[in-house]
């Protein structure tokens, strides 16, 4: 026979099944969002528009580093990845769903068009 209605939550197959779906969906998204990065698309003084917004994971208040890239890391011929240089911080300040408006709250040099932002893990 099956469970009556009403019984505990979570002591059926269907409620386990959902219950771990639920949980790997929740580690992705915290993974994902995590890794935010997108690029200064423009820059006004001290205000920079970036090309992501909530639907890239950006949140309104965060603050994001700023980096430019330089040169190919390459590692047994293929390129792996990029070197960055720390170029500064900025705080979002308006969040659309397409693009952010955030203002630079510290810069070493100038923040340029292409330079990119990015939430920083931290390690556990």
């Amino acid at each position: 026979m099956g469970e009556a209605e009403g019984s505990e939550p979570g002591n059926t197959k269907e409620n386990a099944i959902f219950k771990a779906c639920k949980e790997a969906a929740a580690d992705v998204l915290k993974n994902i969002v995590k890794n935010v990065r997108a690029r200064v698309a423009e820059v006004s003084d001290d205000t920079i528009y970036i090309d992501s917004g909530t639907d890239g994971g950006f949140r309104e208040g965060e603050v994001l580093t700023i980096v430019r890239e330089t040169s190919p890391i390459t590692i047994n011929g293929k390129i792996v990845g990029m070197k960055e240089i720390n170029v500064g911080t900025a705080k979002v300040i308006e969040v659309n769903s397409e693009y952010s408006i955030c203002k630079i709250t510290s810069h070493n040099g100038s923040v340029n068009k292409g330079d990119i932002v990015k939430r920083v893990s931290k390690k556990k």
